[in-house]
């Protein structure tokens, strides 16, 4: 008795205890069911082994619902620790100060979803008063302090600027404001192909490691219903989000669901891996695997006339559907941001966004988006496609959800909180042409094709209809000088460029690649010159193509992803090929010459070398103009006439002295004459069929 009273038992006791609690184990273990693998849950199990794949299905939407509910609330925890809550008498400071802040921006990009037209510029939403002064009672203003509060507000030009990129959808009435990242706000980390960039450090472990149970889930299914083209998909979303595209192009490559679905996943895991080439054929594959019903008034593709302006849309929308495949071939052609470079990027990046779109409007809602009809999914599928996944999205607290709600309910909405204010970086391009390039893109001018912000704009003042975030950035280049000369059977072109890589001063060790390209249609070019492009000096290609309409490209790429690669398109109708006896002149060049010998004659190739970037001339030094004629002998006589005449038409004032004789009219001329055959003057004759002379003559300009 000493011994159980010191707390010490007789090893009989003990292994009596043991034995007892096995056989409690063991009968406990009896009465437990099966246990069911960790892909179902547990009232889905027989389902499973009946072979029911839809209750399947709900029973995975119900832990994708579960594993997003969890990301969301990690992902406002992160948005409120960021930046904190954002109210409406926070902003009036700012509103008063005539301040356009990132917070105005963003409350207002908010309340957009509320259909509220202007919630700053009308005054106070409805459900949430202003507090003027916090000795009165909440929400009441005297009308004088109502209406300088408005007044002030109207005057913000930027304001109505917000409302630029405003989407609404047709069927739901729910609207959309995106906007860019406001100017002078620190740029955050893209969010687009990496969602989990928006959580705090601190979270993203145990969120991947909850999306690893999800797709444990899912990769059961798969393999008892490996046709179920639902599962597959989701499979392939939630490994993209996990950052494992090679593992989701692994699934995509196995599929066995529809062929065109299949090839679908397939493109969009290439295109996370950046195999632009091996991604487009997969989407082409696709498209050409695809059943369109007859009576489907897209055409198979329900959001491409969203991306164009309203005569594209209008024109494309009247044509029926094998016209409009035709229509869109051109299109993709002309969107196709570098043609030296394998695989479209932006026919990547539109079929891309619609199977983003798919698989996650496959569940009503995602970790941050509405889908439903009911909400403003409608009004979000047209902002991924026209504008793709956000860079960043900005939440503002549960206070400002309840008054967005609120204001939905008062028009009859649907509340679908939350409401993030969807941001772009600005980093962006448009790549789809206007109607006036697609409806003829061989008579398009290099300024037609506008692929970003010209530099006096506002950023507040553009926003294009549709616009890509390429890793590699792609600017405009300045059209230079085009020289088309006539051969027997091509058609030489040339072309000069000044000031054609400025980004490419910072690594000058290295020297570019450098490409002209003639593109005659849709899969149907050929590249006419490649070389090296020295840095800070005048970028001269050339090459030979035949006698038909093309679009010119000169492209000069990049070296390292920071910097942008560059480009100049234009369309050119060259001239016909010459007939017998027929006689023409090529147009005019400009030559930056050095001091060649006296009564030199300039061969094509000197105009080549020497052609000028640009049609400036000016009076340091001297300027040569190259052109050949076609069908004249070298001994025929032929009077030759150089004019310079100076063409500034001045204001009105110039105008009117210039006609009562007391000022000029600044439109005065040189000429200069001579006659041919002239022994003091020598010429080069090309050798082709068709008699073609190379004629030149120096221009000194300093005293003009």
């Amino acid at each position: 008795m000493r011994r159980a009273s010191s707390g010490r038992y007789p090893l009989a006791r003990i292994s009596a205890l043991c034995l007892a609690t096995a056989a409690t184990v063991l009968a406990c273990q009896r009465r437990l069911p099966k246990p069911v693998p960790p892909a179902i849950e547990p009232s889905s199990a027989r389902i499973v082994a009946e072979g029911d794949s839809s209750a399947v299905r709900r029973a995975l939407v119900r832990s994708i619902t579960r594993f997003q509910d969890a990301w969301r609330d990690a992902w406002q925890r992160a948005e409120v620790a960021r930046h904190g809550a954002l109210a409406f008498h926070f902003l009036r400071p700012d509103l008063e100060a005539g301040y356009y802040s990132p917070e105005v921006r963003r409350y207002q990009a908010i309340y957009c979803y509320s259909g509220w037209q202007g919630a700053l510029a009308a005054g106070p939403p409805p459900s949430e008063p202003l507090i003027s002064d916090p000795r009165r009672q909440p929400g009441r203003m005297s009308s004088a302090e109502l209406d300088q509060f408005r007044a002030r507000a109207q005057s913000q030009e930027r304001l109505r600027a917000q409302h630029l990129g405003r989407i609404r959808g047709e069927r739901d009435k729910g609207t959309i404001c995106p906007g860019w990242t406001p100017p002078g706000d620190d740029l955050p980390l893209d969010e687009g192909p990496n969602l989990d960039l928006g959580l705090m450090v601190g979270s993203r472990a145990r969120l991947r490691r909850e999306r690893d149970s999800l797709l444990s889930r899912l990769e059961h299914a798969a393999r008892r219903f490996p046709r179920d083209g639902w599962i597959t998909g989701q499979r392939v979303r939630f490994l993209l989000d996990q950052q494992m595209p090679k593992q989701a192009l692994a699934i995509a490559d196995t599929c066995e669901a529809g062929a065109d679905w299949c090839a679908s996943l397939r493109g969009l895991a290439l295109e996370r891996l950046a195999e632009m080439a091996r991604a487009e054929q997969a989407f082409a594959s696709a498209n050409a695997t695809r059943v369109t019903p007859a009576d489907d008034p897209d055409c198979g593709e329900p959001f491409v006339l969203s991306l164009l302006d309203d005569e594209s849309r209008r024109q494309l929308g009247a044509l029926d559907c094998s016209a409009r495949a035709a229509a869109l071939d051109t299109l993709w052609w002309l969107a196709d941001p570098l043609w030296s470079d394998d695989g479209n990027d932006r026919f990547v990046a539109h079929h891309a966004r619609q199977v983003g779109i798919a698989l996650r409007a496959a569940v009503d809602r995602d970790e941050r988006y509405s889908w439903r009809s009911e909400s403003s999914g409608e009004a979000m599928r047209e902002v991924v496609a026209r504008y793709g996944w956000p860079s960043h999205s900005y939440w503002g607290g549960r206070f400002l959800d309840d008054s967005v709600s609120n204001n939905r309910e008062a028009v009859r909405k649907l509340p679908d909180a939350p409401y993030p204010a969807l941001e772009y970086s600005p980093d962006r391009s448009t790549f789809l042409p206007s109607w006036h390039v697609l409806a003829s893109p061989f008579d398009a001018s290099a300024d037609a094709w506008v692929i970003e912000r010209p530099e006096a704009q506002s950023i507040d003042d553009w926003w294009p209809r549709e616009h890509m975030r390429r890793e590699v950035a792609v600017r405009p280049m300045p059209a230079g000088q085009l020289a088309l000369l006539r051969r027997d059977t091509a058609l030489l072109v040339a072309v000069g460029v000044d000031d054609a890589t400025p980004d490419h001063l910072r690594y000058p060790d290295e020297r570019p690649r450098a490409s002209l390209i003639a593109a005659f249609g849709p899969r149907r070019q050929s590249v006419l010159d490649v070389r090296a492009a020295a840095i800070d000096s005048t970028l001269r290609l050339h090459g030979h193509v035949r006698f038909e309409p093309f679009v010119l490209g000169v492209e000069v790429a990049s070296r390292v992803p920071q910097e942008p690669a560059r480009r100049m398109r234009m369309g050119v109708r060259p001239p016909d090929q010459l007939r017998a006896n027929e006689v023409a002149l090529s147009a005019p060049l400009l030559l930056h010459t050095p001091q060649f010998a006296a009564n030199r004659a300039l061969t094509p190739d000197d105009a080549i070398t020497h052609l000028a970037g640009s049609y400036e001339v000016t009076r340091g030094r001297p300027t040569t103009v190259y052109w050949e004629s076609y069908g004249f002998e070298p001994g025929d006589s032929l009077a030759v006439s150089v004019e310079l005449v100076r063409d500034e038409r001045g204001g009105m004032a110039r105008r009117l002295g210039a006609a009562l004789g007391v000022a000029q009219n600044l439109r005065d001329s040189v000429s200069v004459r001579w006659l041919e055959p002239d022994v003091g003057r020598s010429v080069h004759i090309v050798p082709t069929v068709t008699p073609t002379v190379a004629r030149a003559v120096t221009l000194d300009l300093r005293n003009v």
